[in-house]
């Protein structure tokens, strides 16, 4: 008697589901049956919804072995693994971390123009065709899967900008917005106004004016409840979120308390089920941290203060929480990545990632949900 008539579909996908995405892999050539069956999108879900959460994290990093940077996945359980992306030859320190959702995530290479979504876990890669605007400057992207549509989504804004040929200088005159829509595999443009503080973006910091809203060096675009959030601060500490509405396809500014002074190094995350914005500043004594926390979905609702943190001793950068109640930190002066326990007040360094001492703005940090979406294209 077969194997897939001994064990009912219920009682095997129970016991399937709770098994790691490598092993479920090899598992697959068991035969059609079990194919099928791990493919299936129920048991993705439901295999999903068991895995532990957020026990992994994506992160470029400089190398010695190589000549210049690595997109590492690394895990509490395995050592470090250093991913083979198919960019064309492109050397690493070219790409962008753009979002991370339900084990796939969104990249970019700001050499090629290319963006490619991936599963590390089950090592599939898809670049996405060229877009109608793929000429323009890539002003933002930000990545998520739309539970409205079950689809994931790829938001590009885009920028055209002017130059000042007395001084050859740049400036962006004009913004449009186009999506990406995973299961049709096309761009679409959408009708709504841009931000001016959307275009007016570099890649370096110090090349912003001070009077210039910038984005934050390591928050990525960060998805809740269908909507898109960018933070966003000038070097005087004014700073604002900017908000993008995907069923409204709308962009909307939300209010931060007055007395929140935000800069290039707070961080946007997901805390629980709500947006959490992290401040830093940083003083003689060391690195005191803020983490506020907002109730509710619209562009008016009330932030709370949740946690005070420190000042606790040297430099220290948000980088994201974990799902069970830590917030991960980037210490440059020794080159570690830590985890700051919310609950008991400590620190748990988690170990050099870096092998050289580089400039914090050089690190991206993703966190991972390990995931059998699939992102080949159907035939």
């Amino acid at each position: 008697m077969a194997i897939d008539e001994d064990i009912p579909e219920d009682v095997l996908s129970e016991i399937l589901s709770r098994l790691p995405v490598k092993f479920l892999l090899r598992f697959k050539s068991v035969s059609k049956y079990w194919y099928s069956l791990i493919q299936n999108p129920s048991f993705i879900s439901l295999h999903h919804n068991r895995s532990p959460k957020n026990e992994s994290f994506l992160v470029k990093r400089l190398v010695k072995s190589a000549s210049g940077f690595a997109l590492s996945l690394v895990s509490s359980e395995t050592p470090i693994l250093d991913l083979d992306i198919p960019f064309g030859g492109q050397p690493a320190s070219c790409l962008h971390l753009c979002g991370s959702s339900n084990g796939v995530v969104c990249l970019s290479n700001s050499s090629t123009k290319i963006i490619m979504l991936c599963n590390p876990a089950m090592r599939e890669f898809r670049l996405l065709p060229r877009s109608p605007l793929h000429t323009w400057h890539t002003s933002h992207l930000g990545f998520a899967f739309d539970p409205k549509t079950n689809d994931y989504k790829v938001l590009r804004v885009a920028a055209r900008s002017e130059c000042e040929l007395m001084t050859f200088t740049f400036t962006f005159v004009d913004g449009r917005v186009e999506i990406y829509d995973m299961s049709t595999d096309t761009w679409r443009e959408i009708v709504t106004v841009v931000p001016k503080e959307i275009l007016q973006c570099t890649d370096n910091w110090r090349e912003v004016p001070k009077e210039i809203l910038q984005y934050s060096q390591h928050s990525c675009s960060t998805w809740l409840n269908g909507v898109f959030y960018w933070v966003a601060a000038d070097r005087n500490g004014r700073g604002e979120i900017i908000a993008f509405r995907m069923s409204d396809e709308l962009f909307e500014r939300v209010f931060l308390p007055e007395d929140v002074r935000i800069n290039p190094w707070s961080s946007l995350s997901i805390l629980g089920d709500s947006l959490a914005l992290v401040t830093v500043q940083f003083g003689s004594t060391g690195s005191c941290l803020e983490i506020w926390v907002r109730d509710g979905n619209g562009v008016k609702d009330p932030w709370n203060k949740r946690y005070g943190i420190g000042p606790i001793l040297g430099h220290y950068d948000p980088l994201g929480f974990r799902q069970i109640g830590e917030l991960l930190l980037w210490r440059g002066n020794v080159c570690k990545m830590v985890f700051y326990n919310l609950d008991s007040h400590t620190i748990n360094e988690y170990g050099e990632v870096y092998d050289d001492l580089i400039l914090v703005d050089q690190l991206h940090v993703l966190f991972y949900t390990v995931n059998l979406v699939s992102v080949r294209r159907r035939v």
